[in-house]
């Protein structure tokens, strides 16, 4: 992400990069605080985990209709 970044506007780069880290290490403690509180396995929390990032992935992947069709 920084490689392919203007120069001008590196440090905003960084700092959304950081940013979006940042809330992804949140919300990932988070659901392992509930998983765990709910108590569900660690191997189900990781395969709940695990299952969550695919989907993720692939609604990030799947090309969406352009507007009007």
């Amino acid at each position: 992400m920084q490689a392919e970044s203007d120069p001008t506007k590196l440090g905003k780069t960084i700092a959304t990069q950081n940013l979006s880290d940042n809330l992804g290490m949140i919300l990932a403690g988070g659901y392992a605080f509930l998983s765990v509180k709910g108590g569900i396995s660690s191997s189900g929390m990781f395969l709940g985990l695990a299952i969550g990032v695919a989907l993720i992935v692939i609604f990030l992947k799947v090309p969406t209709r352009p507007a009007g069709r």
